[in-house]
């Protein structure tokens, strides 16, 4: 049995990177010591409590420490993001890099793990001298799906207004555009986040906008969710809009677990032209990619009206290899496990 440490500087965010790292450990932890360290302001039942919550995990063994310094009784460091390199030492180390930036790579790195295609290709800096691999995050796959759809759109995020914001008051905007010209009520819109990073005023401001036909959800559980998923004809991605995506590569989705969900489910995803997502969507084929908002509004109206349209990228879905390809949350599990051991054996 090895001592793996592992550290997140971003756990109390608790978005999809954060899922991405402790899938990975709770597998690692079948086998292994893990020591995960925590941000000062969180408590160890909170902790659990917001993964149990937020992702459905259960809580698995693991050492819960606030150190700032640790030596070198640990065989395994696992990083994410190279935040913070310095501070962690192990006798061999694991950066997950799953934001597109530039990084400073120390010399005690054996592997960088990028979370998608998109990732890897817009990082800058990175010693070409170490070895990587890119290892698409885990996404729920549907153990049944929905035989009639209704006449919805969804997107689901992390509500906020962060460098990383999914822009939902842009797609409010788009949303009761589209409903103000189907006065027949036929098409209603769900969005969905949590508010762990939201301030009250930004939640004000979308709970003003809920009506009949607009539905704003806060904080929902995964079987919530999941309906949400099944009923839904649409899927919106707001992430990256109003940036130049080839100047600004961090704004797009880095890889967009809530888009691939969609996708599985046969939603038809409507996403920004760049992003992680195209690790497994081809525009015009399995996603519509939409620039302005105007762009939203059309292809949105286009495919709600045009059944030949609609059900020409629902089959293209379910047939696409890509598509068949997104790993799920035990296939990613496995995965990792062998990724870590890999590293241990050397």
């Amino acid at each position: 049995m090895a001592n793996v440490v592992a550290y997140n500087p971003y756990l109390y965010v608790m978005g999809g990177g954060e899922y991405y790292f402790l899938v990975a450990l709770q597998e690692i932890a079948r086998r292994h010591s893990v020591t995960i360290i925590l941000p000062d302001t969180i408590s160890d039942n909170g902790f659990w409590k917001v993964v149990q919550d937020v992702f459905a995990i259960d809580q698995f063994p693991a050492i819960l420490s606030r150190e700032r310094l640790v030596t070198d009784h640990f065989d395994l460091c696992i990083v994410v993001n190279n935040a913070e390199i310095k501070r962690l030492f192990a006798c061999s180390q694991i950066n997950i890099v799953q934001l597109p930036g530039s990084y400073n790579v120390c010399d005690a790195v054996e592997l960088i793990v990028y979370n998608s295609m998109y990732t890897s290709s817009a990082c800058m800096g990175i010693s070409s001298q170490c070895v990587t691999e890119v290892v698409t995050p885990p996404v729920p796959h549907p153990t049944q799906r929905s035989r009639k759809k209704k006449r919805s759109i969804l997107s689901v995020g992390r509500f906020g207004e962060s460098v990383h914001a999914k822009n939902e008051l842009d797609l409010l905007w788009a949303a009761k555009t589209i409903l103000k010209h189907r006065s027949n009520g036929d098409v209603t819109f769900h969005l969905v986040g949590k508010t762990t990073l939201a301030s009250p005023e930004y939640i004000g401001k979308l709970s003003q906008e809920s009506c009949d036909r607009i539905h704003i959800h806060l904080d929902i559980n995964r079987i919530e969710l999941t309906k949400l998923y099944q009923q839904s004809q649409l899927f919106w991605s707001g992430t990256g809009f109003g940036f130049d995506l080839q100047l600004n590569p961090e704004r797009a989705e880095h890889y967009g677990i809530a888009v691939a969900e969609a996708a599985l489910h046969h939603a038809i995803p409507l996403v920004q032209p760049l992003g992680g997502y195209l690790d497994f969507l081809e525009p015009g084929k399995t996603c519509q990619p939409w620039i302005s908002l105007d762009d939203l509004v059309f292809e949105s109206h286009r495919l709600l009206n045009d059944p030949v349209a609609y059900t020409k990228m629902v089959s293209n879905l379910k047939e696409n290899q890509w598509v068949k390809r997104i790993l799920s949350p035990s296939k990613f599990a496995e995965k990792w496990l062998s990724i870590a051991e890999g590293i241990l054996k050397c």
